[in-house]
């Protein structure tokens, strides 16, 4: 099966993140951020950065707290060619 194209990836990335604490994540950068990537491996990178064992889920409260940019930046398995842009938050 060939690579998910951009659009494609937002919409995989979209339905992985339904029901999800998410703060102002921009889907399009980040569909271009992981240009290459398959549906399994945007799962993936989704339930990386939402892993409730990680440091940066539990906010003052100690109740979860939205996932960001900065999660899917920890969150990134590898980098693919292409995709890293020197002005995006994020870096996959």
């Amino acid at each position: 099966m060939p690579p998910l194209a951009g659009e494609d990836r937002a919409q995989v990335l979209a339905i992985h993140l339904k029901g999800k604490p998410l703060g102002p994540i921009d889907l399009v950068a980040l569909a271009k951020e992981t240009e290459g990537y398959s549906g399994a491996e945007l799962d993936q990178l989704v339930n990386e950065a939402a892993i409730p064992g990680r440091p940066a889920i539990e906010g003052s409260s100690g109740g979860p707290v939205s996932i960001e940019a900065e999660d899917f930046n920890r969150s990134c398995p590898r980098r693919r060619s292409g995709g890293a842009s020197s002005t995006s938050s994020m870096r996959c």
